[in-house]
C-alpha cells in the first residue's frame, strides 16, 4: 500500500513538472551551398531544397555560394521528455550544367549506400563543415562542391542544353 502511493505521488509530481509553463524561442538553420571551379569550364549549379531554389554561375577558377534560410520556432522549458527539433534545409536535388562541353551531371541523392560508382566521385568532391559561431540552436552550415577535372569525366553529353541555355550558346 505505501508503496503505491509513493509510486502515485511521484508519478503526478512528474506530471506537474512536465507539464510545466512551455515558452517559444525562434530559430534558424544556416546552410551555405557553393561551388568552388579549379576549371576554366563554364558551369551553372542548381540547387533545389525543402525551402527553395537557388542557382549558382561559374565562369572558371572562381567560388560562389548561395544561402538557404529557414526559420522555425521551439518549444522550450522544463520538460522530462525534452527535446529540440529544428527544421532543417534539406537539398531535393542538385543539377551540375558544363555549358562549355554540353554536359551534365545530376547526383542521384540516395546516400552514400545505394549510390552509382559516379556518384561516388561527386561526393567525394563535396567537403562539410560547420561555422565556429554554429550553435544547437542556430546551426550554420557550409556544403561546398569542388568542380575539378575528375567531376568533368562523370559528366554526360546533354545537347537539350543547347536549347535550355539559348541566351549563353547564342554568343
Amino acid at each position: 500500500m505505501k508503496t503505491n502511493a509513493v509510486f502515485l505521488i511521484i508519478t503526478i509530481v512528474l506530471l506537474c513538472i512536465s507539464c510545466g509553463r512551455k515558452e517559444t524561442e525562434d530559430v534558424v538553420y544556416t546552410r551555405y551551398q557553393s561551388l568552388i571551379n579549379t576549371t576554366e569550364k563554364q558551369l551553372i549549379y542548381v540547387i533545389e531544397t525543402n525551402v527553395g531554389y537557388d542557382t549558382i554561375q561559374s565562369i572558371g577558377h572562381d567560388s560562389n555560394n548561395v544561402v538557404f534560410y529557414r526559420k522555425s520556432t521551439i518549444e522550450t522549458g522544463f520538460d522530462l521528455a525534452w527535446e529540440r527539433w529544428i527544421a532543417e534545409v534539406n537539398v531535393i536535388q542538385e543539377m551540375l550544367f558544363n555549358l562549355t562541353d554540353t554536359s551534365k551531371y545530376i547526383p542521384s541523392n540516395r546516400g552514400l549506400v545505394d549510390c552509382s560508382e559516379d556518384d561516388l566521385i561527386y561526393y567525394r568532391h563535396v567537403s562539410y563543415f560547420e561555422d565556429e559561431l554554429s550553435t544547437a540552436k542556430n546551426p550554420i552550415l557550409y556544403f561546398n562542391l569542388h568542380f575539378t577535372d575528375s567531376i568533368v569525366q562523370i559528366m554526360q553529353k546533354d545537347y537539350s542544353m543547347l536549347d535550355k541555355f539559348k541566351e549563353y550558346y547564342a554568343k
